[in-house]
């Protein structure tokens, strides 16, 4: 048997025995497989205390944004009352988050809530944009 030979026989065995470094079911794509996948979320919930850290980072977010909505629907021209209504929304969604005995799925939840609702409510005082409009004088693209 010629070398072209033994090395394409060789080949062959190594990729039936799954031991083929370049086939795409051998050890190196295994390995590759194997790391990715480890990398990825399991879907096993937080550790109570990583979950309360962030759960509190979170609340302090939704109490910022409350605030922020409040200062932008004014500047808008809205009216602090009508802007201190619409960022009620929020800063209820801050404080029922705080509630300890509602549990981490309900909190988790309401945070959320209260998240989404930031993000309508930019949208309801940007006049019904998703951003805001720059005040140059250069006409729209679009």
């Amino acid at each position: 048997m010629d070398a072209l030979a033994q090395h394409r026989a060789g080949r062959a065995a190594a990729r039936a025995a799954g031991t083929d470094r370049r086939s795409p079911n051998g050890p190196l794509a295994t390995r590759i497989a194997e790391s990715v996948l480890s990398a990825l979320p399991q879907g096993q919930l937080l550790p109570d205390r990583s979950w309360r850290v962030r759960h509190r980072w979170i609340v302090a977010l939704l109490w910022v944004q409350a605030a922020g909505l409040v200062a932008l629907g004014a500047s808008q021209g809205y009216g602090v009352v009508h802007s201190a209504l619409d960022s009620g929304v929020v800063a209820v969604a801050a404080t029922l988050a705080s509630i300890r005995p509602l549990g981490r799925k309900a909190r988790s939840l309401i945070a959320s809530f209260g998240l989404i609702s930031t993000s309508a409510l930019l949208v309801h005082l940007w006049g019904g944009r998703s951003r805001p409009t720059s005040t140059s004088s250069s006409s729209s693209r679009f």
